[in-house]
């Protein structure tokens, strides 16, 4: 199969062109997804963040109410003698 030199040239240059298209393509999408994995990303984390916080909150509570009620069961007297737990 022979063709000129110019038309080999123009088909070359096709080439080229369409894959430097298709690399750019290429790193946009991979840009979109990077950016979509990153989003989640953060929610995830604001999302954990607030769950450990309600459950620092909910070991505090429980925390308190747990001394509250050793001190009360403590105070009781049985025949003069502390009861204990």
């Amino acid at each position: 199969m022979k063709i000129s030199h110019d038309d080999a040239a123009k088909r070359f240059d096709d080439a080229q062109n369409k894959l430097k298209q298709t690399r750019d393509e290429t790193v946009q999408t991979a840009k979109r997804a990077a950016d979509a994995s990153a989003a989640t990303a953060s929610k995830t984390s604001f999302a954990g963040f607030g769950v450990l916080l309600l459950g620092m909150v909910a070991a505090g509570i429980g925390g308190s109410i747990a001394v509250q009620r050793r001190q009360h069961v403590a105070s009781r007297t049985v025949k003069g003698r502390a009861v204990t737990t």
